[in-house]
């Protein structure tokens, strides 16, 4: 018996390609939405971390609190092209 031999096989099998093709268009579609949506919120916190660190770091002027002291320590601040 072939599997295309009768017209019921034929409709099953149609039936199952294209069930199968829109769930993968679902997935692909939702996938790359997902992906740019992720990137964009991403970037965005990347350019809020990068506008905090200078303040934080001009907030900080070399004070940084370690939980293990009771007293803030002093920090070296490294200059760029420095090697610590």
């Amino acid at each position: 018996m072939r599997v295309l031999g009768s017209i019921t096989n034929r409709i099953f099998l149609a039936s199952a390609l294209l069930a199968m093709l829109s769930i993968a268009a679902a997935v692909y579609f939702i996938s790359n939405r997902m992906t740019s949506e992720t990137e964009a919120e991403l970037q965005g916190d990347l350019h809020e971390a990068a506008t905090l660190v200078p303040l934080r770091l001009q907030l900080d002027d070399g004070d940084a609190f370690d939980p293990g002291r009771d007293k803030p320590h002093r920090v070296r601040k490294w200059r760029a092209g420095e090697l610590p």
